[in-house]
Parts: structure tokens; C-alpha cells; sequence
């Protein structure tokens, strides 16, 4: 037969054993997240690619800039390659800056 107090030990146990089963069915599963920190590292990935892009493309201009200052000290066809230059080393560096923004936008999750 069973007691009072066994009565309300077994009660209180069901009551715990319960309101686990219930914060276990809440709790998110190792998948859930890892798909949760993928999303934050793609996130992170695409912000760092931004900014270096930003970075690269600053450089690029600083860099065409002071070609171009030097090619104004030149003249005739000496000049005219000389802008070229600038120009074509200023689009590759356009380039690299894409380059580089795909590659660290692309990198895989830890």
C-alpha cells in the first residue's frame, strides 16, 4: 500500500521526469546547429569579403594614382604607354580584388 509520502515522491518524480522530456523535445538537434553556425560563418564570410574587396579596390586606385602622376612627367607615345599601363595594371588589380572576394566568400565551414 502505498503511503503519502511515496505518493508524492512518485508524483514529483513524474513532474521532473515530464518537465525534462519537455525542455529535451525544445533543444535543437547537432545538425540544426551546425546548419545554424554555417549560416553565421557564410554570413561572416561574405562581410570579410566585402570589406577586403573594399580594401583592394582603395589600393588599386592609390596605386593607378601615383602611376599616372608619373606618367604626366612623360610625353608623346612614352606617356600614352605609360597611362596604359596604369590602366591595365589598375583593371588586373580589379580583377584579383573579385578574385579574392569569391575565394574567402567561398570558404567551407570548419
Amino acid at each position: 500500500m502505498l503511503t503519502n509520502r511515496m505518493t508524492s515522491r512518485l508524483a514529483l518524480a513524474g513532474c521532473a521526469c515530464a518537465l525534462a522530456l519537455a525542455g529535451c523535445a525544445r533543444e535543437k538537434s547537432v545538425e540544426q546547429i551546425q546548419a545554424d553556425v554555417n549560416r553565421t560563418e557564410a554570413s561572416e564570410n561574405r562581410d570579410v569579403a566585402s570589406a577586403q574587396k573594399q580594401v583592394d579596390l582603395a589600393s588599386a586606385q592609390e596605386a593607378r594614382d601615383i602611376a599616372k602622376e608619373r606618367c604626366a612627367s612623360q610625353s608623346g607615345e612614352a606617356r600614352s604607354a605609360c597611362e596604359k599601363q596604369a590602366d591595365a595594371d589598375y583593371a588586373a588589380a580589379k580583377a584579383q580584388a573579385d578574385s579574392n572576394r569569391s575565394a574567402i566568400e567561398s570558404r567551407q565551414p570548419r
